[in-house]
């Protein structure tokens, strides 16, 4: 790395506190110094004998309230204090033996009803809900296929419509129920036979949804049932996350291995008034995927989490703003 009057901030994944540690490095004379991330404590639900804990393990806070946070292992776990005590839902028993939750989702409108899938490791996938904040959790399975369910969305206006997306080759990859799980809707016959490892809605036009896929990001204005590629500007890459920033209205994408990237929601500036009908009446090259622009200033910032040495951008702050290295 060329000699620059800037610094570079990388993640350094020692366990000196069972967590992450941020490390700064200088242009080329390597480590400086060891920075702890606001000298945050380490968040980590208990880990009891027999515990599966999946290789990217959930967490989810509550959006209605702060203080509960969710965690799932092959148990799933509930902090209502931030985190800093936690409790095993489900009377302590696993969700699924031996299969880790990989997903998990809390209603916008309330902590107590929560969506959580599981791996089919030791048996078959499954997705469970509870709806008294994990006392008991219900397997709501039903006939969705055998494969990884990789994400799950609540409609923030009715905790009984939720979205499931499922990786894996040769089944659909998109449901939605709107009854809390009691019955499935297939809404993936639009989408490609590839794995879909997100899913997210707009939350202020629930009936607008975006897929990611190993294939880049499909758009959905009708609830599922049409499905149009969205991904004009952003190079091909296998899209691992999508978020929703509500603030500015924003999609943000995290690819695999090939950077993050965000854009303005689908029509962002009908949207404010009537909502079109059909995709001709945005066109989708007026809206291209940017990467985020501001320059990273001053003094070290807080960082939720960025991209490592060989990446070009970092993600984003913990106060929501994007923010990028110049090279």
């Amino acid at each position: 790395m060329a000699p620059r009057d800037r610094r570079r901030w990388h993640l350094d994944r020692r366990e000196s506190a069972g967590g992450f540690d941020a490390v700064r490095i200088g242009p080329i004379s390597g480590l400086v110094s060891l920075v702890r991330l606001g000298q945050h404590p380490v968040v980590r639900p208990p880990d009891q004998a027999g515990d599966a804990t999946a290789f990217v393990a959930p967490f989810v806070l509550s959006p209605s309230d702060p203080d509960v946070l969710y965690a799932g292992r092959s148990r799933l776990y509930r902090s209502d204090s931030e985190g800093t005590n936690w409790v095993a839902t489900n009377g302590g028993a696993e969700l699924s033996s031996r299969n880790p939750v990989i997903s998990l989702a809390v209603a916008p409108s309330t902590p107590d009803i929560v969506y959580a899938g599981t791996a089919p490791v030791a048996s078959r996938a499954r997705v469970f809900t509870t709806r008294d904040g994990g006392g008991s959790w219900l397997d709501v399975t039903g006939s969705l296929p055998d494969r990884y369910p990789s994400d799950l969305t609540v409609d923030p206006g009715d905790p009984q419509k939720v979205y499931v997306t499922f990786m894996g080759f040769g089944s659909s990859h998109a449901f939605k129920s709107i009854d809390g799980g009691d019955s499935w809707i297939d809404i993936g016959s639009g989408l490609p036979d590839i794995p879909a490892s997100a899913i997210e809605i707009d939350p202020d036009h629930p009936d607008i949804l975006y897929v990611g896929t190993d294939l880049g990001i499909f758009l959905s204005l009708d609830g599922g049932q049409a499905w149009q590629p969205f991904t004009r500007g952003m190079p091909l890459a296998m899209v691992n996350d999508l978020k929703v920033f509500l603030p500015d209205r924003k999609l943000r994408a995290a690819t695999h291995g090939n950077g993050a990237y965000e854009r303005d929601l689908y029509g962002l500036a009908i949207l404010r008034g009537a909502l079109p009908s059909t995709l001709a009446a945005v066109a989708d090259s007026a809206l291209p995927w940017t990467d985020p622009d501001p320059v990273l200033t001053g003094s070290f910032p807080p960082l939720l989490f960025y991209q490592a040495e060989g990446f070009d951008r970092i993600l984003m702050r913990r106060d929501g703003a994007s923010i990028t290295m110049q090279e």
